[in-house]
């Protein structure tokens, strides 16, 4: 008391602080004086009932709306005990006291900086206090636009979230229809036209976390659709639009893009590409309500073909081959139309052969049509050229091995190639070969001729390397006289294996003079031939008989049956056989 006015201190310890801390009891005394030299004395006797408690405690540090815990960590400094806890949280509110230590919690009406005070008194009427700040972080506070949106169009979402404790560093949207997003500012499209509570948190770098939930209003859409044509290049394209919408909600505008730099607005348009191939081409449709769709789709102008073939062998009584080449992009050609001088014929196969037997100049026409039903057509003109004819002669063809044959082709013409083989392997290119068969076997001897215009032809004859039975028969005889003179005829039949083409044949009356004449041809094995002589022999009177014989030629192997060479009959029709 009077401390203000007094200028100078003097305690009886010898202090002159204005503050004397004692620690034991006793008895104390003050004199004090002024500027104007008055002074003052005064004398206290102190009695002390114990020592002061240890006050502190501890506090987190949280996030607006969630509970600051407070922990008690006072003690006492002697004997006495702690029975009564004060607590005063800086924020308006009374001040609690408790009568023991406890872990509080405490929610704060708002963020910022509060001063707490803790006062603690003993049963020795003690009482010590001691203070601490204490911060509450701010919320973030979660924000964004639009609120409008159409769909099937993506919305793109503006993050307005303010952030007064500091960063933001995570986002969490929910869309309301099942979809999310962890990205500041997202775009997301609603597949749905109706309300949507769109969630949108945010949280900070302390950890502090808030949330804003707002109605997001998603209209309706058009469906753009359409159909086009199908064509070939250079006919113009026909677009149909396929699109719908709600009847209140009408399409009030149309813009096509082409893919070729060409645009449209107009509903249903036609459109002619330069070339063949795939144009994206798009159609955007807006609404009455500012909504919009679009579609792409690759719009195909069908290549035209491009038709020609190509001819081999146009030999004259052989096949013809003709190949298709006609080429088409992005396409297959699959329908054929030729035609060779004698109308159109449909085909599936793309290289036909025709057989003509002139040698005349002919004109072949190929429409072709692809997939995509375009078509293209060529003409060409080609001449027929004459084929060489093969044939060839043997001198031998039975005999046993080793058999020498020797080979003789017909004289051709323009021939430009022989080829021959033998049947046993072995081949010659020579015009007239020889060639020996060394095994025992049937053997089929082929000659394949070209011509300058690379015509072919080719034959085959059998050579018989075995042993074959040669067995001719005289088997009926007749003999006719008029006017002095004897004719001659008969029948022969080849009982044995191999084929005849050559014998003589003689014949006489009663043993005399015979005439002789070859005959010439091919009788097979089982075949008969009948024979007229040419020649006829004067006759005297009346002959007893006459006989007639056939002898084969050119073979190796003699006659199995000589006696059945010759047959032999009585002018009076008595048949007898002689040899």
């Amino acid at each position: 008391v009077g401390a203000n006015e007094a200028d100078s201190f003097l305690w009886n310890n010898g202090s002159g602080d204005s503050l004397l801390q004692i620690t034991s009891p006793g008895t104390y005394s003050l004199q004090t004086w002024n500027t104007l030299g008055c002074t003052a004395k005064d004398t206290i006797t102190v009695a002390i009932h114990g020592i002061t408690p240890h006050v502190s405690f501890l506090a987190d540090t949280v996030c607006f709306r969630d509970s600051t815990l407070f922990i008690d960590s006072s003690y006492s400094q002697d004997q006495s005990n702690l029975i009564n806890w004060q607590w005063q949280f800086g924020d308006g509110s009374p001040p609690l006291s408790v009568p023991q230590s406890l872990s509080l919690p405490h929610l704060y009406p708002d963020s910022g900086q509060y001063t707490v005070k803790l006062t603690v008194t003993t049963d020795s009427n003690c009482a010590n206090y001691a203070y601490k700040n204490i911060y509450i972080h701010p919320l973030p506070e979660p924000n964004f636009y639009p609120l409008t949106g159409c769909q099937n169009l993506e919305l793109q979402f503006q993050n307005l979230t303010l952030a007064p404790g500091g960063q933001i560093i995570s986002w969490y949207w929910d869309f309301d229809d099942g979809s999310l997003s962890g990205v500041e500012a997202p775009s997301h499209p609603f597949s749905q036209s109706k309300s949507h509570n769109v969630m949108l948190s945010a949280r900070d770098l302390h950890g502090c976390t808030d949330s804003i939930f707002k109605p997001v209003n998603i209209k309706p859409s058009p469906s753009a659709n359409f159909t086009y044509s199908n064509v070939c290049n250079g006919t113009p394209v026909s677009f149909a639009d396929q699109s719908q919408t709600q009847p209140y909600n009408p399409i009030m505008s149309y813009l096509w893009d082409f893919g070729n730099g060409n645009q449209s607005i107009n509903q249903s348009p036609n459109q002619t590409f330069s070339s063949s191939g795939y144009f994206p081409t798009s159609l955007r449709i807006t609404a009455l309500n500012a909504c919009y769709d679009t579609i792409t789709l690759p719009v195909k102008v069908n290549a035209i073909p491009q038709a020609g073939f190509t001819w081999t062998n146009a030999c004259a009584g052989s096949p013809t081959q003709f190949q298709d080449t006609s080429v088409i992009s992005l396409d297959t050609i699959n329908t054929w139309y030729w035609n060779f001088d004698h109308g159109w014929s449909l085909s599936i196969v793309e290289g036909p052969k025709v057989t003509y037997n002139d040698t005349l100049i002919h004109i072949a026409t190929l429409r072709v049509k692809s997939k995509a039903g375009c078509e293209d057509s060529t003409s060409q003109t080609f001449k027929i050229h004459p084929s060489p004819t093969a044939a060839f002669t043997m001198d031998r063809e039975y005999g046993l091995p080793p058999l020498t044959v020797n080979f003789q082709t017909s004289k051709l013409s323009n021939l430009l190639t022989y080829n021959w083989q033998f049947g046993d392997g072995f081949n010659s290119t020579q015009e007239n070969p020889t060639h020996i068969y060394l095994d025992s076997a049937i053997f089929h001897p082929q000659l394949k001729v070209e011509n300058t215009h690379h015509c072919l032809d080719s034959i085959s004859h059998p050579v018989y390397v075995i042993y074959a039975a040669v067995d001719i028969a005289v088997i009926t005889v007749i003999s006719t006289i008029d006017q002095g003179y004897a004719f001659f005829s008969c029948e022969i039949e080849n009982r044995g294996q191999q084929k005849i083409k050559t014998m003589d044949l003689t014949a006489n009356y009663n043993g005399g003079q015979p005439i002789q004449e070859q005959w010439s041809g091919e009788l097979l094995p089982g075949q008969k031939a009948s024979y007229v002589f040419q020649a006829k022999i004067k006759v005297s009177g009346t002959p007893a008989y006459y006989c007639i014989t056939a002898t084969p030629q050119n073979t190796d192997i003699p006659d199995e049956h000589p006696s059945d060479n010759s047959l032999c009959k009585e002018y009076e029709a008595k048949l007898w056989v002689g040899s």
